[in-house]
């Protein structure tokens, strides 16, 4: 079904911060292993959320996310809440729960990641480029958060039609409309440092930007810049 399409692409973005296993068979080995359950925040600190001070806050926590390899947190961290609850909702009739498929993925991560230095932070005077960014990313959740509305919000969502909408929707994102706008846009380019801990393996050094922004009544958000 189409929803365990876009519960792998939701986890892209994540895994690009997180390092993946490039060995066959210890792939092999790790897909047969039981699931690793990870507790994930449910509540976004104050801090966070405060307009004037999170910023700093969200860096910060998602960083030290990022380097405990908390895959569920530092998504909860980027995630729009909206976006977070319908992956959640996904998971959840799939038959898994959120912190199932964040343990899975999180035992699956082999590199340790770690930002040392913050390169430059630019604040992003357009808001409607990062806008075009964000619909990349999360406008297949806006179009299922549409149809959860029309049916009256997720307790009133019958699974078979849901199946059967997802089977068969188009993900067309032209003219999708996010429920929130972007605001106090910055792009941070930062300098990366991947590694696999217990081995003599020298670290990759490499650059990736990120974005992090305002949610008015949600707080900041931390999220991989990708384009493509």
């Amino acid at each position: 079904m189409k929803k365990f399409a876009i519960i792998l692409t939701a986890v892209m973005c994540i895994c690009v911060s997180c390092g993946e296993k490039n060995n066959s068979e210890s792939d092999s080995e790790d897909i047969q292993s039981p699931t690793v359950v990870t507790e994930i925040i449910t509540d976004v600190p104050e801090k966070i959320a405060d307009r004037t001070d999170g910023y700093d806050e969200v860096i910060k926590s998602y960083r030290k996310c990022m380097e405990n390899n908390s895959i569920g947190n530092m998504m909860k961290l980027s995630y729009p809440d909206k976006y977070f609850e319908i992956f959640s909702f996904m998971a959840e009739i799939s038959d898994m729960t959120i912190e199932e498929v964040m343990g899975t993925l999180q035992s699956y991560s082999a590199n340790t990641i770690r930002i040392n230095e913050i390169i430059s932070d630019e604040i992003v005077e357009n808001p409607n480029d990062i806008t075009d960014i964000l619909i990349q990313n999360y406008g297949d959740y806006q179009i299922i958060s549409d149809y959860i509305d029309e049916q009256g919000g997720m307790e009133k969502v019958d699974t078979e039609k849901f199946n059967e909408f997802m089977d068969n929707a188009e993900y067309n994102t032209e003219n999708i409309t996010l429920y929130f706008k972007p605001e106090n846009v910055h792009r941070l380019k930062c300098k990366m440092e991947s590694y696999i801990k217990d081995t003599e393996t020298e670290p990759e050094i490499y650059e990736q930007d990120y974005i992090v922004y305002y949610i008015d009544g949600e707080g900041w958000k931390m999220d991989t810049y990708l384009t493509e």
